[in-house]
């Protein structure tokens, strides 16, 4: 599904060296960036979201996404272990966030020939990245 919207917590993630999935970016302003509790290098443990906690080892990665991310807004509950080995629990909120770059645009340029433009963006960029970034 394609849309110029979606709902997130403002975080992306990424397999670290041990294999766990560890948050790799904060998006500015962004629920997971206000919070000031998340930290790039966190690694997520379990995800709580309506009423649901599931460990984040037993999910494959289109559950994961699902319950992170989606058309829906809604609070997630999510357990992370930090640097430092402190294992803590951190509340946000999914918001609506605009995707600009993924928006299909065209036009056309009028004159003795009208000559038609589509720009399509990149939409598979990120799944021949081999770090398999994820954005939540």
């Amino acid at each position: 599904m394609m849309s110029a919207s979606e709902y997130s917590a403002g975080f992306e993630l990424e397999e670290n060296e041990k294999g766990n999935l560890s948050i790799s970016f904060l998006q500015p302003g962004g629920s997971a960036w206000r919070s000031g509790q998340l930290h790039t290098g966190d690694v997520l443990v379990k995800v709580k979201s309506d009423g649901i906690e599931k460990e984040v080892a037993e999910m494959d990665d289109d559950e994961l996404e699902n319950m992170l991310g989606g058309t829906i807004m809604g609070d997630l509950e999510l357990t992370v272990k930090t640097a430092a080995g402190e294992i803590k629990k951190v509340k946000l909120r999914k918001e609506k966030i605009d995707d600009e770059e993924s928006i299909v645009k065209s036009y056309v340029l009028r004159g003795n020939k009208n000559i038609g433009y589509i720009n399509l963006p990149g939409f598979y960029t990120r799944e021949e990245d081999p770090a398999q970034v994820k954005q939540i």
